[in-house]
This record gives C-alpha cells, sequence and structure tokens, in this order.
C-alpha cells in the first residue's frame, strides 16, 4: 500500500489516512468514557 501511494504522486496518503482513523477512534473513546458507557455495571467512577 505505501509503494502504490507513493508511485501515485500520494506518499502521505497513507499516513494521513492512519491519523484521521487514530483521531476518530480517540474521539469515539472519549465519548463514550463521557457518557460513561465504558464503565464497568455495578462500579462506582473514580471521583476527581
Amino acid at each position: 500500500m505505501l509503494d502504490l501511494a507513493r508511485s501515485t504522486g500520494l506518499p502521505a496518503l497513507p499516513w494521513l489516512t492512519m491519523s484521521v482513523i487514530g483521531l476518530l477512534c480517540a474521539g469515539a473513546i472519549a465519548a463514550l468514557q463521557r457518557t460513561r458507557r465504558l464503565s464497568a455495571p455495578g462500579l462506582q467512577p473514580a471521583v476527581g
């Protein structure tokens, strides 16, 4: 995939794509954490 992107003249495209996907995943995890959907049932969240 990296060689294909380089041969088409877009060598940074795979890295930009992976960076965007990483940011989207981080945003999704932050949203789940904010709505307390990542905590186990029955456990109280830590205060602080």
